[in-house]
């Protein structure tokens, strides 16, 4: 029963403790600014502005980004905290306050990380033994809340008691987010995450984006998890590209003399440019991998999309690290009831044994490292070992590495991994200069690939922290770039050698390029439909105050964001060619109008439903709406976004057709819907022996071939009818009953 909380825990840790790793090889941070001013438009429409010229194009080839100007940056991980350091004390009782934590818990482990790039911060680890109930904690030094989590075998059962709606759980957050940064948490903005929320499931899955001045800054928000049966919280992930304090806005600047969103559309448009490109599908889905390579014609950006300062109508160029693991933060610390026995074992356990410095000044002395600096100590138990601790130290010295372990109890020694070369990690702007000319010869004369057929992205000529420069190059087919064929080298900053050269394709000479119906302004018409052009906050580095207003592109209801639009169509597709629809919701007008309008609403809250649709209640459905809803427990909450194909292909298992073509637009009576519920719950071996099923309805008999499909949906409560006496075959199922039909399949079977 520990295991779930376990390999949490170890995730946990191996992201923490990766942070190096992962600043180095792509998550640096920088901002460059574009010299010239952007030229205003006069109308106050926000649309598409004229079309700029291809001199004014980003696109630069491999052989000429030589020359390129290079402006940046460096972006701090964090923005410092004005806090006090809190002990490990009184930030256990302080989370006990706050969050489910027993007293029951009989286990409780501890561990302290002092990473050099990030916050220091605490684990701590709970297990009951008798119940096999788990949570664990991280918190920073000042008593911000990192992460949290919690598992009860109970909360997961099978038998999902939902005692709590969707609304009551929405207040439930704003409580949370109440204690964890008092007046603040008010400001929110929280979403119901409703493709990942179903009926299915035990939980509810909430996100809550941090907002100043009613101004969201989309990149820092919680995603929370709380159960259904008892309203208990059962995890919290938090993303932040500022620091664990959501509490402190001092940071922010304010939203006085801001450019109009028309100005800056201009200027977005200048630095954004849509290219035109193919993207390549997979062709190893459903069986199909015989078949050709599929391109669909998009336009899309190369890199991310780049913000346009509010202020100052200049690109913002920037990388932010986001902090990969849970992470929490608040102001004043909640009342709690003090420690359990347990916890104080565990804390008294910790302060017997040697310090992080009587450790340092032991390892200093055995092996001459006074000239080194210490970069990190951990403390943590000795391979699982309960009351067994060891003291794990990193020492740094230009290039050379040392790592020395105790046991903690008595600074014996324990490990020790001697000098080897660190690398830089500060290139000059020449250095930049240098691993694109490297990457590009690498580029030819080890890859056999010719320049001129190679676009390198923006991101790749910026500057990037860590000891490895990366550098991307996006395929060139004619006047096309192939979207989804790239070439990425890392050099070495430390000697300008390769480290690494990555092209995962095999280049097709002559490729079926498809019609592009849209035009380049059209598709840009279309990111404008479906995304706000908006202000948002966005955290950079310059100034007093790091975290600035800029206009960009954002729909806080898509979690993935994804600016590919398929030139057939204009529909903004993932980077494997599915359809997404960032504005998709369940709202209907027409809901008054249901006979079962809570039933109707209950689904709709847990993501089940007509999206942007009414709910047209007594239309019947058709053939396809009815199996998106089937889908949509099979494709795990991609049932709204799923082609007609993929929605088709992922029943075929089913064998839901036995056969039948596809008729997406039929119209579904209870006849359909008995055969094909039967075959999708399995019942098919049962359902087709009429035989055993008795003649007692008035209008149907075991010889009519779907009899015992009828029969069976009837007693397992999947169909209804106006009498016990009949079973109405030719009945047409509308809208709110296969919705109603639905509810009853996934609760009560």
């Amino acid at each position: 029963m520990k295991k779930p909380l376990i390999l949490g825990f170890c995730l946990l840790l191996l992201l923490t403790g990766c942070s190096e790793v992962t600043k180095s090889r792509n998550t640096s941070t920088d901002m460059t600014e574009i010299t010239e001013e952007a030229k205003p438009i006069e109308n106050n429409e926000v649309t598409s502005p004229e079309p700029v010229s291809e001199a004014n194009n980003k696109e630069f080839a491999a052989e000429d980004s030589l020359g390129k100007d290079l402006v940046y940056e460096n972006i701090d991980d964090q923005l410092p905290s004005n806090q006090e350091e809190m002990s490990l004390e009184d930030i256990i009782i302080k989370m006990k306050g706050i969050f489910p934590i027993k007293d029951s818990y009989d286990d409780v482990t501890t561990q302290e990380n002092n990473p050099e790039v990030g916050v220091s911060s605490y684990n701590v680890n709970y297990f009951e033994t008798a119940t096999g109930d788990s949570a664990w904690f991280q918190s920073d030094i000042y008593g911000n809340l990192m992460g949290f989590g919690t598992y009860s075998q109970e909360d997961y059962s099978q038998n999902i008691e939902i005692n709590f709606s969707l609304s009551e759980g929405e207040e439930k957050v704003r409580d949370l987010l109440g204690k964890l940064y008092g007046e603040i948490g008010q400001e929110f903005i929280i979403l119901n995450n409703s493709r990942n929320n179903s009926i299915e499931q035990p939980t509810y899955f909430f996100n809550a984006y941090r907002t100043f001045n009613g101004i969201p800054l989309a990149d820092d928000f919680l995603t929370i998890e709380l159960n259904k049966k008892n309203g208990k919280i059962n995890s919290v992930y938090i993303q932040t590209t500022t620091n664990y304090n959501f509490a402190d806005t001092s940071y922010f600047e304010d939203s006085e003399k801001v450019v109009t969103k028309e100005e800056a559309l201009q200027a977005f448009w200048e630095i954004n440019s849509l290219y035109k490109g193919l993207l390549k599908l997979e062709n190893n889905y459903y069986g199909r991998s015989n078949q050709p390579i599929e391109y669909i014609p998009i336009y899309s950006f190369l890199d991310e999309q780049i913000p346009i300062n509010a202020k100052t109508l200049k690109g913002v160029f920037s990388y932010p690290r986001i902090e990969t693991y849970d992470a929490f933060a608040t102001e004043e610390a909640a009342k709690g009831e003090g420690l359990s026995e347990f916890e104080q074992e565990q804390i008294d356990k910790v302060n017997e044994q040697n310090s992080a410095k009587d450790a340092e000044a032991k390892a200093r002395k055995l092996f001459g490292l006074e000239d080194y600096r210490l970069v990190s100590s951990n403390l943590s138990n000795f391979m699982g070992m309960k009351d067994y601790y060891v003291w794990n130290l990193n020492f740094v010295n230009n290039d050379k590495y040392v790592f020395v372990s105790f046991l903690a109890s008595d600074l014996s020694l324990l490990n020790y991994n001697g000098p080897y070369s660190y690398g830089s990690s500060s290139p000059s702007e020449e250095n930049t200069k240098a691993y694109i000319e490297k990457a590009n010869k690498i580029l030819k004369e080890i890859g056999g690939q010719n320049l001129d057929g190679y676009t390198l992205t923006e991101r790749s000529k910026n500057y990037q922290s860590g000891p490895i420069h990366n550098l991307e190059y996006v395929r060139k087919y004619d006047d096309l770039h192939i979207y989804t064929e790239r070439v990425i080298i890392s050099i070495k900053k430390e000697n300008n050698e390769l480290a690494s050269y990555n092209k995962n394709w095999i280049a097709e000479e002559n490729i079926n390029v498809p019609d592009f119906i849209l035009s380049k302004e059209e598709s840009f018409d279309k990111l404008l439909e479906n995304y706000t052009f908006d202000l948002v906050y966005k955290r950079t580095n310059g100034g007093q105050k790091p975290v600035v207003l800029v206009y960009k592109l954002e729909n806080l209801s898509l979690e993935s964001k994804s600016y590919i639009v398929d030139a057939r169509n204009g529909q903004i597709i993932d980077s494997v060619g599915q359809a997404i629809n960032p504005v998709g919701n369940i709202d209907y007008e027409d809901i008054d109008q249901a006979k079962n309008p809570e039933i109707i609403e209950f689904l709709k809250n847990n993501g089940i439903g007509y999206y942007n649709e009414n709910l047209n209640p007594t239309e019947g459905v058709t053939q396809i709406s009815l199996f998106r809803l089937l889908a949509s427990s099979i494709l795990y909450g991609r049932g709204v976004n799923a082609s007609e194909d993929e929605i088709y292909q992922a029943l075929e298992s089913y064998n839901i057709l036995d056969g039948q073509g596809r008729e997406p637009e039929k119209i579904i009576t209870q006849r359909d819907y008995a055969r094909y519920i039967s075959r999708y719950l399995g019942y098919q071996e049962f359902a087709s022996l009429n035989s055993i099923y008795k003649d007692r309805f008035d209008d149907i008999s075991s010889g009519d071939s779907d009899y015992g499909y009828l029969v069976l949906a009837k007693e397992k409560g999947l169909i209804e009818s106006s009498s016990e006496n009949l079973l109405e075959p030719e009945k047409v199922i509308d809208r709110e009953n296969a919705l109603y039909y639905y509810y009853n399949l996934k609760l009560n079977n």
